[in-house]
């Protein structure tokens, strides 16, 4: 195939507004951190706590010290809750370490992200919608809507409680004509949502971890913990 072929239908997919899939190989560049680091500040971090949270996390320090990835070391284990509470809430603090000095450095210096500019190009044609599908926990997609005034939806309303209402319920306008926005699915979770104790779904925009009564919203690697579980099939969060 020649390379005119080739811009061809590159430019005919980016005319019907392609969905963008983002993993982790997005946002390495940004400093976060990889699966590998993951497993690191888990191995360095975690705490057991009883025969069965020592047993469990010896089985994975084990497949971690033989070479195996986090998501291969943890895939297949019985893990206690108390133990999985551990990983969850550890996760979410390697995560957003990373995240936090991220957006100081954006907010200090406009830090120049490229999917940003794509998206900005994207929908300034006839599009007013792009999707953005990602199995990351952090907030750089949001970020580089940030950096180029766009405003976007992860499905929870506006505020600093923030409400599960779908990506499609709340609707946004610039004046009469519905706004441009960029849907941000983020199928794993994302470190703003939270399980309250009394079952509830909320979004916290924070750069702490609440107390123990609010549970992350993340689906961790290889724990066979299934999206619908996090969210419906109908895409309400359950």
């Amino acid at each position: 195939m020649k390379i005119d072929d080739v811009a061809k239908i590159a430019q005919s997919c980016y005319q019907g507004c392609p969905t963008i899939v983002l993993g982790s190989g997005a946002t390495m560049p940004y400093g976060l951190p990889s699966m590998t680091a993951l497993s690191v500040y888990l191995r360095d971090n975690l705490t057991t706590s009883g025969i069965p949270e020592d047993d469990a996390w010896t089985l994975v320090r084990t497949a971690l010290g033989n070479g195996d990835h986090l998501e291969a070391a943890l895939e297949g284990k019985i893990i206690p809750p108390s133990l999985l509470s551990k990983i969850v809430r550890l996760t979410w603090q390697c995560v957003n370490e990373k995240d936090l000095l991220l957006l100081e450095t954006a907010a200090a210096n406009g830090t120049d992200f490229v999917l940003g500019h794509l998206l900005y190009a994207m929908l300034n044609s006839t599009q007013n919608v792009a999707h953005i599908v990602t199995t990351n926990y952090d907030r750089v997609a949001e970020y580089a809507c940030n950096s180029m005034g766009l405003l976007y939806q992860t499905g929870f309303a506006p505020g600093y409680v923030q409400k599960w209402e779908s990506a499609d319920r709340v609707k946004l306008f610039h004046g009469q004509k519905p706004s441009s926005v960029v849907k941000i699915w983020k199928i794993h979770g994302s470190l703003d949502w939270f399980r309250t104790a009394d079952d509830r779904t909320v979004g916290l925009p924070v750069f702490e971890l609440p107390s123990e009564n609010y549970t992350p919203l993340i689906v961790t690697p290889g724990l066979n913990m299934s999206v619908v579980r996090v969210f419906g099939t109908n895409g309400s969060l359950n």
